[in-house]
Protein backbone atom coordinates (compact mmCIF):
# COMPACT_ATOMS: atom_id res chain seq x y z
CA UNK A 1 0.00 0.00 0.00
CA UNK A 2 1.76 3.25 -0.83
CA UNK A 3 1.50 6.61 1.11
CA UNK A 4 1.63 10.20 0.34
CA UNK A 5 5.12 11.25 0.64
CA UNK A 6 5.13 14.65 2.13
CA UNK A 7 8.05 17.61 0.92
CA UNK A 8 9.73 18.70 4.00
CA UNK A 9 13.01 20.40 1.85
CA UNK A 10 11.24 23.96 2.71
CA UNK A 11 12.19 23.20 6.12
CA UNK A 12 15.89 22.05 5.70
CA UNK A 13 16.48 25.14 3.13
CA UNK A 14 16.07 27.49 6.07
CA UNK A 15 19.37 26.23 7.52
CA UNK A 16 20.64 24.80 4.48
CA UNK A 17 19.76 27.12 1.48
CA UNK A 18 19.01 25.71 -2.06
CA UNK A 19 23.04 23.51 -2.16
CA UNK A 20 22.67 19.84 -0.14
CA UNK A 21 25.69 18.63 0.37
CA UNK A 22 24.26 15.44 1.18
CA UNK A 23 21.11 15.48 0.40
CA UNK A 24 19.27 15.32 -2.74
CA UNK A 25 15.98 17.45 -2.99
CA UNK A 26 13.24 17.72 -2.80
CA UNK A 27 13.36 15.73 0.54
CA UNK A 28 10.25 13.84 0.70
CA UNK A 29 9.00 11.65 4.19
CA UNK A 30 6.18 9.22 4.61
CA UNK A 31 4.99 10.25 7.92
CA UNK A 32 1.91 7.70 8.02
CA UNK A 33 0.75 6.74 11.42
CA UNK A 34 4.01 8.79 12.92
CA UNK A 35 4.41 12.29 14.43
CA UNK A 36 4.27 14.71 11.23
CA UNK A 37 7.24 17.47 11.90
CA UNK A 38 5.72 21.09 11.70
CA UNK A 39 6.38 22.13 7.99
CA UNK A 40 7.42 25.60 7.32
CA UNK A 41 4.21 26.91 5.34
CA UNK A 42 2.10 26.16 8.19
CA UNK A 43 3.60 28.05 10.79
CA UNK A 44 6.49 31.15 11.01
CA UNK A 45 8.25 29.53 14.32
CA UNK A 46 8.59 26.24 12.82
CA UNK A 47 12.03 26.01 13.80
CA UNK A 48 10.88 26.91 17.17
CA UNK A 49 8.13 24.86 17.38
CA UNK A 50 9.32 21.23 15.87
CA UNK A 51 11.43 18.61 17.65
CA UNK A 52 13.22 17.57 14.60
CA UNK A 53 14.13 21.22 13.70
CA UNK A 54 15.37 22.11 17.45
CA UNK A 55 17.30 19.29 17.08
CA UNK A 56 18.94 19.88 13.82
CA UNK A 57 19.98 23.53 15.34
CA UNK A 58 21.90 21.42 18.25
CA UNK A 59 23.72 19.45 15.17
CA UNK A 60 24.33 22.89 13.51
CA UNK A 61 26.13 23.76 17.34
CA UNK A 62 27.85 21.02 17.28
CA UNK A 63 29.83 21.19 13.75
CA UNK A 64 31.33 24.86 14.89
CA UNK A 65 32.57 22.83 17.82
CA UNK A 66 36.51 22.17 17.33
CA UNK A 67 36.70 19.84 21.02
CA UNK A 68 34.47 16.99 19.15
CA UNK A 69 34.82 14.87 16.21
CA UNK A 70 31.70 13.23 14.88
CA UNK A 71 31.64 10.58 12.58
CA UNK A 72 29.38 7.80 13.56
CA UNK A 73 25.79 8.65 15.01
CA UNK A 74 23.44 6.95 16.93
CA UNK A 75 19.55 8.14 16.80
CA UNK A 76 17.33 7.10 19.54
CA UNK A 77 13.70 7.33 18.60
CA UNK A 78 13.92 9.03 15.55
CA UNK A 79 10.32 9.35 14.20
CA UNK A 80 9.90 10.34 10.68
CA UNK A 81 13.80 10.78 10.39
CA UNK A 82 14.03 14.29 9.70
CA UNK A 83 16.31 14.86 12.34
CA UNK A 84 18.19 12.40 11.08
CA UNK A 85 18.91 13.44 7.69
CA UNK A 86 19.33 16.51 9.52
CA UNK A 87 22.31 15.13 11.13
CA UNK A 88 23.75 13.80 8.37
CA UNK A 89 23.59 17.18 6.33
CA UNK A 90 24.71 19.23 9.21
CA UNK A 91 27.88 16.70 10.03
CA UNK A 92 30.60 14.36 8.32
CA UNK A 93 28.88 11.34 9.18
CA UNK A 94 30.08 8.19 7.58
CA UNK A 95 27.85 5.64 10.00
CA UNK A 96 24.34 5.72 10.79
CA UNK A 97 21.97 3.85 12.93
CA UNK A 98 18.31 4.76 14.31
CA UNK A 99 15.91 3.02 16.33
CA UNK A 100 12.97 3.16 17.28
CA UNK A 101 10.07 1.01 19.70
CA UNK A 102 7.86 -0.60 16.60
CA UNK A 103 9.11 -2.06 13.60
CA UNK A 104 7.15 -0.28 10.84
CA UNK A 105 8.32 2.98 12.34
CA UNK A 106 12.33 1.45 12.17
CA UNK A 107 11.23 -0.06 8.23
CA UNK A 108 9.79 3.88 7.87
CA UNK A 109 12.40 5.63 8.97
CA UNK A 110 15.12 3.49 7.24
CA UNK A 111 13.59 3.97 3.61
CA UNK A 112 12.88 7.87 4.68
CA UNK A 113 16.62 8.48 5.07
CA UNK A 114 17.24 6.33 1.74
CA UNK A 115 14.95 7.61 -0.42
CA UNK A 116 16.77 10.96 0.14
CA UNK A 117 20.33 10.20 0.21
CA UNK A 118 22.52 11.35 -3.01
CA UNK A 119 23.10 8.85 -5.14
CA UNK A 120 26.85 7.43 -4.58
CA UNK A 121 26.94 8.40 -0.77
CA UNK A 122 29.23 6.24 1.36
CA UNK A 123 27.41 6.77 4.62
CA UNK A 124 26.07 3.34 6.49
CA UNK A 125 22.93 3.63 7.20
CA UNK A 126 20.93 0.98 10.04
CA UNK A 127 18.09 0.61 11.86
CA UNK A 128 17.30 -1.34 15.02
CA UNK A 129 14.21 -2.13 17.18
CA UNK A 130 14.95 -1.30 20.92
CA UNK A 131 14.44 0.51 23.78
CA UNK A 132 16.74 3.15 25.31
CA UNK A 133 15.02 2.37 28.80
CA UNK A 134 15.56 -0.89 28.89
CA UNK A 135 19.15 -1.94 28.97
CA UNK A 136 17.92 -5.52 27.42
CA UNK A 137 16.50 -3.80 24.78
CA UNK A 138 19.94 -2.10 23.64
CA UNK A 139 22.04 -5.44 23.64
CA UNK A 140 20.85 -5.40 20.03
CA UNK A 141 23.48 -2.49 19.60
CA UNK A 142 26.12 -4.97 20.68
CA UNK A 143 29.67 -3.57 21.06
CA UNK A 144 29.31 -0.61 18.95
CA UNK A 145 30.42 2.46 20.11
CA UNK A 146 28.90 5.90 18.31
CA UNK A 147 30.78 9.86 18.87
CA UNK A 148 27.40 10.71 19.07
CA UNK A 149 24.08 9.60 20.36
CA UNK A 150 20.76 11.75 20.02
CA UNK A 151 17.67 11.09 21.95
CA UNK A 152 14.56 12.94 22.54
CA UNK A 153 12.70 11.45 24.90
CA UNK A 154 9.32 11.89 26.34
CA UNK A 155 9.22 12.86 29.65
CA UNK A 156 5.66 12.90 29.87
CA UNK A 157 3.38 12.30 33.34
CA UNK A 158 2.49 8.43 33.86
CA UNK A 159 -1.18 9.18 33.43
CA UNK A 160 -0.71 9.74 29.77
CA UNK A 161 -0.20 5.70 29.40
CA UNK A 162 -4.21 5.22 30.72
CA UNK A 163 -5.04 5.04 27.16
CA UNK A 164 -9.17 4.56 28.19
CA UNK A 165 -8.62 8.56 29.07
CA UNK A 166 -5.80 9.76 26.36
CA UNK A 167 -7.18 7.62 23.39
CA UNK A 168 -6.24 9.89 21.17
CA UNK A 169 -2.26 9.97 22.74
CA UNK A 170 0.34 8.37 20.13
CA UNK A 171 1.78 5.22 21.66
CA UNK A 172 5.04 5.54 20.74
CA UNK A 173 5.10 8.55 23.05
CA UNK A 174 4.64 6.63 25.72
CA UNK A 175 6.73 4.58 28.11
CA UNK A 176 6.04 2.43 31.19
CA UNK A 177 6.46 4.51 34.61
CA UNK A 178 7.44 0.33 36.28
CA UNK A 179 10.77 1.08 34.30
CA UNK A 180 11.38 3.94 36.41
CA UNK A 181 11.91 2.06 39.77
CA UNK A 182 15.68 2.47 39.80
CA UNK A 183 15.45 6.40 39.23
CA UNK A 184 16.44 9.03 41.75
CA UNK A 185 13.18 10.52 43.21
CA UNK A 186 13.28 13.30 41.99
CA UNK A 187 14.09 13.02 39.03
CA UNK A 188 10.80 10.97 39.02
CA UNK A 189 9.11 13.51 40.60
CA UNK A 190 10.47 15.72 37.55
CA UNK A 191 9.43 13.64 35.18
CA UNK A 192 13.27 13.96 33.86
CA UNK A 193 13.27 9.55 34.33
CA UNK A 194 13.50 8.81 30.70
CA UNK A 195 16.52 11.43 30.01
CA UNK A 196 18.19 9.77 33.50
CA UNK A 197 17.69 6.52 32.00
CA UNK A 198 19.09 6.81 28.82
CA UNK A 199 21.87 8.72 29.67
CA UNK A 200 22.88 5.95 32.04
CA UNK A 201 22.07 3.37 29.43
CA UNK A 202 23.87 4.71 26.58
CA UNK A 203 27.65 6.02 28.23
CA UNK A 204 28.83 2.75 27.31
CA UNK A 205 27.76 3.14 23.54
CA UNK A 206 30.30 6.07 23.77
CA UNK A 207 33.25 6.41 21.24
CA UNK A 208 36.11 7.97 23.46
CA UNK A 209 35.26 11.52 23.64
CA UNK A 210 31.98 11.28 22.34
CA UNK A 211 28.32 12.94 23.93
CA UNK A 212 24.76 12.31 24.25
CA UNK A 213 22.65 15.64 23.05
CA UNK A 214 19.13 15.71 24.42
CA UNK A 215 16.11 17.61 23.52
CA UNK A 216 14.44 18.09 26.92
CA UNK A 217 10.88 19.92 27.14
CA UNK A 218 11.97 22.90 29.58
CA UNK A 219 9.02 22.69 31.94
CA UNK A 220 11.66 22.11 35.07
CA UNK A 221 14.49 23.86 36.31
CA UNK A 222 17.58 24.49 33.90
CA UNK A 223 19.84 23.34 37.12
CA UNK A 224 17.82 20.17 37.49
CA UNK A 225 18.67 19.00 34.56
CA UNK A 226 22.54 20.16 34.96
CA UNK A 227 22.80 18.28 38.71
CA UNK A 228 21.17 14.90 36.94
CA UNK A 229 23.97 14.94 34.29
CA UNK A 230 26.84 15.44 36.56
CA UNK A 231 25.28 13.00 39.56
CA UNK A 232 25.78 10.55 36.64
CA UNK A 233 29.40 11.67 35.65
CA UNK A 234 28.65 13.99 32.50
CA UNK A 235 29.65 17.47 32.03
CA UNK A 236 27.13 19.49 30.50
CA UNK A 237 26.88 22.40 27.62
CA UNK A 238 23.68 24.04 27.01
CA UNK A 239 23.32 24.22 22.64
CA UNK A 240 20.43 25.86 22.13
CA UNK A 241 17.62 27.23 24.17
CA UNK A 242 14.11 27.88 22.60
CA UNK A 243 10.66 29.15 24.08
CA UNK A 244 8.30 26.11 22.15
CA UNK A 245 4.37 25.94 21.82
CA UNK A 246 3.19 22.97 23.67
CA UNK A 247 1.63 20.58 21.08
CA UNK A 248 -1.48 18.64 21.93
CA UNK A 249 -2.26 21.38 24.62
CA UNK A 250 -5.30 19.83 26.12
CA UNK A 251 -4.07 16.51 27.06
CA UNK A 252 -0.68 17.60 27.90
CA UNK A 253 -1.80 20.25 29.92
CA UNK A 254 -4.34 17.75 32.02
CA UNK A 255 -1.87 15.50 32.50
CA UNK A 256 1.24 17.90 33.84
CA UNK A 257 -1.99 19.62 36.24
CA UNK A 258 -2.60 16.18 37.70
CA UNK A 259 0.99 15.52 38.37
CA UNK A 260 1.23 18.20 40.21
CA UNK A 261 -2.19 17.38 42.36
CA UNK A 262 -0.58 14.45 43.21
CA UNK A 263 3.39 15.30 43.84
CA UNK A 264 2.71 17.81 46.49
CA UNK A 265 5.94 20.62 45.97
CA UNK A 266 6.21 20.02 42.12
CA UNK A 267 5.15 22.66 40.20
CA UNK A 268 6.17 22.67 35.78
CA UNK A 269 6.78 25.75 34.25
CA UNK A 270 4.33 27.25 31.31
CA UNK A 271 3.97 30.18 29.75
CA UNK A 272 1.40 32.15 27.62
CA UNK A 273 2.45 32.07 23.80
CA UNK A 274 1.44 35.40 23.48
CA UNK A 275 4.76 36.57 25.10
CA UNK A 276 6.47 35.13 21.74
CA UNK A 277 5.32 38.19 20.01
CA UNK A 278 5.30 40.42 22.55
CA UNK A 279 7.00 43.67 21.76
CA UNK A 280 9.09 43.69 24.57
CA UNK A 281 10.45 39.91 23.14
CA UNK A 282 10.73 40.52 19.33
CA UNK A 283 13.41 43.89 20.67
CA UNK A 284 15.07 41.63 22.74
CA UNK A 285 15.11 38.71 20.19
CA UNK A 286 16.87 41.41 18.19
CA UNK A 287 20.04 41.38 19.55
CA UNK A 288 20.32 38.55 21.94
CA UNK A 289 18.36 35.30 20.23
CA UNK A 290 20.37 33.96 17.30
CA UNK A 291 18.41 31.08 14.91
CA UNK A 292 20.34 28.51 15.87
CA UNK A 293 21.24 28.64 19.29
CA UNK A 294 17.83 30.73 20.33
CA UNK A 295 18.51 32.24 24.27
CA UNK A 296 21.77 29.52 24.85
CA UNK A 297 23.77 32.68 25.38
CA UNK A 298 21.58 35.36 27.31
CA UNK A 299 19.19 32.39 29.10
CA UNK A 300 19.18 34.02 32.77
CA UNK A 301 18.16 38.17 31.30
CA UNK A 302 15.54 35.80 29.07
CA UNK A 303 14.35 33.83 31.58
CA UNK A 304 13.57 37.20 33.65
CA UNK A 305 12.45 38.37 31.13
CA UNK A 306 9.49 35.68 30.29
CA UNK A 307 9.07 35.07 34.29
CA UNK A 308 5.90 37.63 33.83
CA UNK A 309 4.03 35.02 31.81
CA UNK A 310 4.83 31.81 33.86
CA UNK A 311 2.07 29.63 34.86
CA UNK A 312 2.56 26.21 36.98
CA UNK A 313 0.75 23.37 34.55
CA UNK A 314 -2.87 23.70 36.75
CA UNK A 315 -3.06 27.51 35.78
CA UNK A 316 -2.25 26.78 32.33
CA UNK A 317 -4.94 24.73 31.52
CA UNK A 318 -7.13 27.20 33.40
CA UNK A 319 -5.81 30.23 30.78
CA UNK A 320 -5.78 27.25 28.06
CA UNK A 321 -9.63 27.32 28.18
CA UNK A 322 -9.75 24.80 25.38
CA UNK A 323 -7.38 26.64 22.94
CA UNK A 324 -8.57 29.92 23.45
CA UNK A 325 -4.84 30.93 25.10
CA UNK A 326 -1.77 29.40 23.19
CA UNK A 327 0.79 27.80 25.73
CA UNK A 328 4.58 27.35 25.86
CA UNK A 329 7.25 25.70 27.22
CA UNK A 330 10.79 26.10 27.15
CA UNK A 331 13.18 23.76 25.69
CA UNK A 332 16.85 22.88 26.69
CA UNK A 333 19.18 21.74 24.09
CA UNK A 334 22.23 19.93 25.75
CA UNK A 335 25.08 17.98 24.82
CA UNK A 336 26.44 15.34 27.58
CA UNK A 337 30.05 14.27 27.92
CA UNK A 338 31.64 11.68 30.12
CA UNK A 339 33.76 12.78 33.01
CA UNK A 340 36.67 11.18 34.91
Amino acid sequence: MSHKLIDYTPNLSFYFGTSFAKLAPPILLNIDGLYGPVKKDKNPHFYRDDWAMLALRGFLRLRDMKSIRIKSFLNIGTGSALDTLGAIEALDLSDVLMTELFSKSVEKAQLNVIRNLQKGNAIKVDTVQANALNLDGLRQLKAKRFDLIYENLPNLPGELNDLSVYKSQPVEASFTTASLDDVPKIYKQYLLGSHYLALRNLKPFLAVGGGIMCNIGGRIPYELIVRMCRDLKYEVSRLVYELKMQSEADWNLRAYSKWEESNSGIEFAFYRGQLRDSKEIVNFDQSNCDRVSGYADAAEEFDRLIAKGKLSAKEALKVFDGGKVPIAHTVNTILARPVG
